[in-house]
């Protein structure tokens, strides 16, 4: 699933560095990009939780398997205003929550955005679907617990997916939606979705 491209991908994940630098001074390339200006309409990959938007719990680059790689996406959760916040429905150190994070049973990951189901089946992650939004954008979800979409369907933006689970090789087995923003149709090619998700508006799906 990871490097699983897409049938328009015209470039490769190391391409695109070469791109960015392409024409352009080292000075020039030091400075952060603007964020991407992406057509449609663009919602959160997880709905509202009793009238609370999720979070991005863990970003772009954390480290991942005692630093031998790096986050390319982000995990999504719900933060806990404060750290006795849902305790005791939601307990730190159970699949449920973190000390300050929760998803809370039955939560559904959603579509970012219009699109047809590229892949949706197991990986070694659990569950994961990709979309193809058309070039050069698809997104990737992945540590569902079950799917609510096929290969083939299309999808339109805020439409269920599939349900929240944990990544099966996490020994907490913490739940949590991983969402990976894809420019070019493959993981290699993921980009920090997060400074584009800020302008992003969250769904509202019945509460469970």
């Amino acid at each position: 699933m990871r490097n699983l491209a897409l049938p328009w991908l015209v470039i490769g994940g190391g391409t695109l560095a070469g791109l960015a630098l392409s024409g352009r001074t080292a000075a020039a390339a030091a400075r952060p990009a603007p964020p991407p200006v992406l057509a449609g309409t663009w919602v959160w990959p997880m709905p509202t939780f009793r009238g609370r938007a999720p979070v991005v719990s863990s970003g772009w680059g954390s480290p991942r398997d005692g630093g031998e790689r790096r986050h390319r996406g982000v995990d999504v959760m719900f933060k806990r205003a404060h750290r006795e916040e849902f305790v005791a429905e939601f307990p730190p150190g159970t699949p449920d929550g973190s000390k300050g994070y929760f998803v809370p049973p039955g939560t559904v990951a959603v579509a970012a955005s219009d699109g047809r189901i590229w892949s949706a089946g197991w990986a070694p992650g659990g569950y994961a679907v990709v979309i193809d939004h058309g070039k050069p954008w698809a997104t990737y979800y992945a540590h569902l617990a079950s799917l609510q979409v096929t290969a083939g369907d299309r999808v339109r933006a805020g439409q269920p997916l599939g349900v929240v689970g944990a990544d099966p090789l996490d020994a907490q087995e913490l739940r949590h939606l991983h969402f990976a923003l894809w420019y070019g149709g493959a993981g290699d090619s993921a980009i920090d979705p997060e400074p584009v998700m800020r302008a992003w508006r969250v769904v509202e799906v019945r509460d469970v």
